[in-house]
């Protein structure tokens, strides 16, 4: 294995090849242009959600999930670039890190809907490449009726405020505004699952290719009532009850010393605000039932209609979520694994089944991919890498330096990262401090044991920019990190 030094300067480079046997193009039946179905999920932590059991049956609660990974690729190292709602889904329309979709935050002026260059997208790409658009749930923050159907959208069922899960207005591009009540039926998960359903019925006999993008809600916050907690279907009201949570040991983290001073300024959370966290858990869980069910639906929607096997259909979330970890309250747009790491399940046309990757991917790797796939001509530089690759031969080995952005929080705190497959390494700035120059603190976390005694540290609980044994790796990182932030296209790779 080579050493630390020594992956840095392969930077972008494919270092070695699987001697797994290669796998062949992806092709549909017709050798036509695949379809595309993209489910994504919003605030979507990990620790607690891939892996659990629903207590009613024993099945996975994403079990629907889980049959697209049994069925295709689980990237199990992807991170989002940017671990925010806006930022991150500007990310997915242009293969662009923040710095230059220019989507920084999720308000006017530097963030939200306003911010993107509407008229250069994947779905614009996508449209003139003929193929037939659709887009149902959450799109960018700050979207409004008043912003009509965007350019490359040729039908939307799009929420004007998803924080409401009851008693909310959809924004339509044929029937006007659908204002929905405070019925079970009504409930926003279930309405957006019988939309996505109706579109690929309809389009299921059409000569055109599909690209599908299902933004589901939850398990993110609701407002009207549910206070700070994600908003279950009644149906699942009550299902997790009871249920213990599996903290991971950088939660409520007993040392923090080693942190940055937003961190060193959190006391640890008394037994109260523990069982804050595991009654919000539960609340995301019970949400999480009713979005798996609309994955089943839409999968069986897919094999009725007979599109499933030309479809590539991909499940992700757009950030990930602190719940306690590292004494962080529950939020997201954090430097930590538990803000950036995400899903990234694919399946699809003559795609290897049952297969995990942990190869370092990110949410920037999307469009180009999906552009690779359908013959799309991508209208700017993505600073992305197909992940064909990867998926022609999921035991490839290749290295990747990506770069983390962040901003945001009431600490007036930003933060640019760079992560490999064995570093952390973090620079931070303060806007309460503006007259400091350069990064105001930096950490540094070994994921991956080294010659220097760290025994691999994936939770992120000990950072190493104080260990003289690594002052050579922080120099290089530094220096890296330096071009990655004004990187543009095939300079990111």
């Amino acid at each position: 294995m080579p050493n630390s030094l020594t992956r840095i300067a392969l930077a972008t480079a494919i270092v070695a090849t699987s001697a797994s046997a290669q796998h062949p193009a992806w092709r549909t039946r017709s050798a036509r242009a695949p379809h595309f179905v993209v489910i994504r999920t919003d605030d979507q932590d990990l620790a607690h959600t891939l892996d659990v059991l629903r207590p009613d049956t024993g099945e996975f609660l994403l079990e629907h999930v889980k049959k697209i990974a049994r069925q295709g690729i689980d990237f199990t190292r992807c991170v989002t670039s940017y671990p925010l709602c806006a930022p991150s889904r500007a990310s997915f329309l242009t293969g662009q890190y923040a710095h230059n979709h220019r989507v920084l935050s999720n308000d006017a002026p530097d963030g939200g809907y306003a911010a993107l260059d509407h008229a250069n997208t994947l779905a614009v790409w996508l449209q003139r490449a003929g193929y037939r658009t659709a887009h149902c749930g959450k799109y960018l923050n700050g979207y409004g009726a008043a912003h009509g159907v965007p350019p490359g959208w040729d039908e939307m069922f799009t929420f004007l405020d998803p924080r409401r899960f009851f008693d909310y207005l959809v924004f339509t591009d044929d029937r006007g505004i659908l204002a929905y009540g405070s019925l079970p039926e009504d409930y926003s998960t279930d309405v957006l699952t019988a939309e996505a359903v109706s579109f690929l019925r309809k389009q299921a006999s059409g000569e055109q290719p599909l690209f599908l993008l299902v933004d589901y809600a939850g398990p993110h916050v609701g407002t009207g009532g549910s206070g700070q907690f994600a908003v279950p279907a009644p149906r699942h009201q009550g299902l997790f009850a009871g249920f213990e949570p599996d903290f991971p040991p950088s939660f409520n983290e007993a040392d923090v010393a080693d942190k940055p001073r937003y961190v060193r300024s959190n006391p640890p959370f008394p037994p109260a605000q523990v069982d804050g966290f595991k009654k919000a858990i539960r609340l995301r869980l019970e949400a999480l039932a009713s979005i798996d069910e609309g994955v089943g639906a839409i999968l069986e929607a897919l094999e009725e209609t007979g599109l499933l096997e030309d479809t590539v259909v991909i499940f992700t979330s757009d950030n990930g979520y602190q719940l306690g970890e590292h004494r962080i309250r529950a939020s997201k747009g954090w430097v930590y694994e538990e803000s950036i790491h995400v899903p990234l399940i694919v399946r699809g046309p003559g795609l290897p089944r049952g297969v995990s990757v942990d190869a370092l991917v990110s949410n920037v790797d999307l469009a180009p991919t999906i552009v690779e796939l359908s013959g799309a001509a991508p209208g700017l530089a993505m600073d992305g890498r197909s992940l064909v690759p990867l998926i022609r031969d999921p035991g490839l080995r290749w290295y990747r330096e990506l770069l983390l952005e962040g901003a945001e929080d009431p600490f007036g705190k930003t933060f640019c990262a760079l992560l490999d497959e064995d570093h952390l390494y973090v620079e931070l700035e303060y806007a309460l401090f503006p007259d400091v120059p350069g990064p105001d603190e930096i950490e540094l976390y070994l994921r991956t044991p080294d010659a220097c005694g760290s025994a691999g540290d994936p939770f992120q609980l000990q950072s190493q920019h104080k260990n003289a044994c690594y002052a050579s790796l922080l120099s290089t990182l530094r220096d890296r990190l330096a071009e990655l932030k004004t990187c543009s296209g095939t300079a990111c790779r």
